[in-house]
């Protein structure tokens, strides 16, 4: 069964924020404290952001280059034609998706896929490699990607996040898409690691009314669902809440949601 898409938001969280301050210092001295780091968690969240564009950008990058493959063309076109015997083309699919991915589990991705023009899986690297013909031709990506375009998106699938990306896969002679190649990554945890160490703060992914990755304990989370939800309007209309001090344990701190999308913006082939 291929993913299926969700929505799910990013939680950055600020440890610590002047918990001893808020005891013995004015009132006006704890709001500017809130403020002043309120600012930095703006700005960590728009540094968040354009990580996540670069990410997206490196494996559209990625995926857009296997697309270009001309055996996998050839391939695909067979398929797409109704040439060939179905199982001899998945072999034939399969085999060179893994000549031009060799070292698919250490750059981290999980699945490669590859469809003809029709969105049936011809071959797929990773999950479920025996399955083959099903059609995956509702999955967004896999639509842009037969209409010409490269794209990314983000799915969840059993409590796991992915960062998807695909591509066209066009005929030897250049007229026409025979196909699409889609590349699915594990995200939270080491996405997770990753802004910890790049932004500075503590990091927690929110799928639905679960925690799947954080950088913090998992006994202080358990209240961030509620409190996205919450601020479910906000997160409509801004694509982000405020910066808001909120109690984890004995700490203050701070946290700002906001949705964790694709890429959006569609590039020509």
């Amino acid at each position: 069964m291929f993913l299926s898409k969700i929505y799910f938001v990013l939680v950055a969280l600020l440890a610590g924020v002047a918990i001893t301050a808020a005891f013995v210092a004015p009132r006006p001295a704890d709001r500017r404290i809130e403020q002043l780091e309120g600012q930095r968690m703006d700005r960590a969240q728009y540094a968040a952001e354009q990580l996540l564009r670069n990410d997206a950008h490196r494996w559209i990058d990625y995926v857009a280059k296997l697309g270009r493959d001309a055996h996998l063309a050839e391939a695909l076109d067979s398929s797409s034609r109704g040439v060939g015997e179905p199982k001899a083309l998945h072999e034939t699919v399969r085999s060179r998706l893994k000549a031009l991915v060799p070292d698919r589990v250490s750059v981290g991705i999980e699945s490669l896929i590859a469809v003809d023009n029709k969105g049936r899986v011809v071959a797929r690297m990773g999950d479920d490699e025996g399955e083959y013909g099903q059609s995956i031709i509702g999955v967004e990506v896999v639509n842009d990607a037969l209409r010409g375009y490269l794209s990314d998106d983000v799915w969840g699938d059993g409590g796991r996040l992915r960062r998807v990306g695909a591509a066209p896969v066009i005929s030897k002679s250049r007229d026409r898409i025979v196909g699409a190649v889609v590349v699915a990554v594990e995200t939270d945890r080491r996405l997770a690691e990753m802004w910890k160490q790049n932004l500075g703060v503590e990091v927690a992914l929110v799928l639905g009314k679960k925690v799947i990755s954080s950088t913090l304990p998992e006994a202080l989370l358990g209240h961030l669902p509620d409190l996205i939800e919450q601020r479910s309007k906000e997160i409509a209309t801004h694509k982000r809440t405020r910066a808001m001090p909120i109690d984890m344990g004995n700490e203050r701190m701070l946290m700002v949601a906001a949705p964790f999308v694709g890429e959006a913006s569609e590039q020509g082939a």
